[in-house]
Order: structure tokens, then sequence, then C-alpha cells
């Protein structure tokens, strides 16, 4: 089954990017199918290489350019959306293991990004960017949201889960003690039909949870999960993209591999 997966992630992204190359009035032709040059990119995310180093049967340029031109028109997120609500509509991703969903973020450390970089106050203050993502309970990524590191995780859940292109209508998001918030609680319950489950603060009364709901608390750690995964793939571990569209572009392909290798 998880070759199968992995074989339809590929060719609905090749199949993107051809009907792309199709509606361009003037190119050059390629030396080589697309397949060829998506596999170089797959490359890149697990080795973490410099594009300098890649020694293939083209100038390293050439697939740098091929990467950033299908960056900035967003064919790898459009893919991972695809193939996200494809599986889901197979039943492959059920239902159940959408009831209960987690939330959170992580920082990346900047080593020369230009935009979406802020200062990271667990880091000596130094530039990072901020990863937001929502999972399931089996740890499949439903979307993601990237800003600065200085910007609050409650000013990302809306952006996030805006970018969910699945019906999660009516169940619970859990979250750590960053999401804290009765504001926050209130708005996701009147605008997405969601309820939001965090721990309490010292001394602060329990009005809005039940035991049952704080015990659920304990499967939020598949988020934390999930981004040792992403951060398995090497070019994800440190942003090292200029633009902020270079390395989203990069984790949408990581969890296509993800995605791919959960549901086995």
């Amino acid at each position: 089954m998880s070759k199968k997966i992995h074989k339809f992630a590929k060719t609905t992204l090749v199949e993107l990017i051809n009907d792309y190359n199709k509606q361009k009035l003037t190119r050059r032709p390629s030396m080589h199918n697309t397949e060829h040059y998506v596999d170089v990119i797959y490359k890149q995310l697990r080795t973490g290489s410099q594009w300098c180093e890649l020694n293939e049967k083209r100038h390293y340029s050439t697939y740098h350019k091929k990467f950033k031109e299908w960056s900035n028109i967003g064919i790898f997120e459009l893919a991972f959306q695809i193939v996200l609500k494809t599986l889901y509509s197979l039943g492959l991703i059920p239902s159940k293991d959408i009831d209960l969903l987690s939330i959170d973020s992580s920082m990346i450390k900047n080593n020369r990004g230009c935009d979406g970089i802020g200062p990271n106050h667990y880091d000596r203050y130094r530039n990072a960017t901020k990863v937001s993502v929502v999972v399931t309970n089996k740890g499949i990524p439903l979307g993601f949201s990237f800003s600065s590191a200085n910007v609050h995780d409650t000013k990302l859940v809306e952006n996030n889960l805006d970018n969910v292109k699945i019906s999660i209508v009516g169940s619970r998001l859990l979250a750590d003690k960053g999401y804290n918030s009765k504001k926050l609680k209130k708005q996701l319950k009147q605008q997405y039909k969601l309820n939001l489950i965090y721990p309490l603060k010292k001394k602060q009364e329990n009005k809005y949870f039940t035991d049952e709901e704080l015990a659920q608390l304990k499967g939020r750690t598949i988020v934390e999960n999930f981004f040792a995964w992403m951060k398995s793939f090497r070019r994800l571990l440190i942003r090292y993209d200029t633009f902020l569209n270079s390395y989203a572009s990069f984790c949408y392909l990581g969890a296509i591999d993800i995605i791919c290798n959960k549901l086995m």
C-alpha cells in the first residue's frame, strides 16, 4: 500500500508540473523528463546539501531555477493538498482520526533567510522562522502556517486552519499552554466549530473542560513526533533558503513523504 501511495503522490506532482509547462507560451525544451527533476529535488530534501554540490546530469543552476519557478507558483503546496484530499476521500484517512487533532509550532533556526524571520527568545534572540502545523491523532499533517519566530502561536491558528482543505468541523483541537486563551477558544467554537482543549495554568479555575477532555491532552505528543519526523529531512532542520516560499515548498514535500510512510 505504501509503495502505491508514494507512486500516486509522485505522479500527482509530476502531472501538475507537466500541466504547468504545457500552459507556458514559450519555453526551452527540457533535456530530461519531469520525473528526473523531481527526484533530484527530493534528494535535496533528504540530504540538505547545497545546490552547487549537486553531481547530476545538468548544471546545478538548472535544478535550482526549476525548483524556484515551481515554488513561486505554489505547485508543491497544491500537490500536498491534492494528495491529502484524495486519500481522505478514499477513506485512507478515516474520520475517526480527524475527530482528535493537535496543533503546535516549532522554531527553525535561520541561516540566510531574508523574509519570514524574527528574534527567537529560545535561542538568544537569533533570527528564526516559526512553523505551525495541525495534525491528526496519527500524525498526518493537514495544514501549515509560516511566520517569523516572534509571532505568538495564537495568531497563527486562524491562518493554519484556513489552509486545511478537508472538513474538520466538530473536531477537538489539542494544544499546549501557549494556546491558553478564552478568546481563542470562543473564536474557534464560533468560526470553525472546533473545541479547543489546552492545559490549565496554576490556580486557574476550570470552567470549560471535563476531566475526560483534559486527559486527552496526553495524545498531544503526536504533534511533537511529527516535528521530529519532519526534521529528519536535513533540508528542514535549518533554514538555508533565502525566501520563505522555498523553505515552505520543502516542508510540503516532506509532509507528502510523511503521509505516504504513515499510511502503510
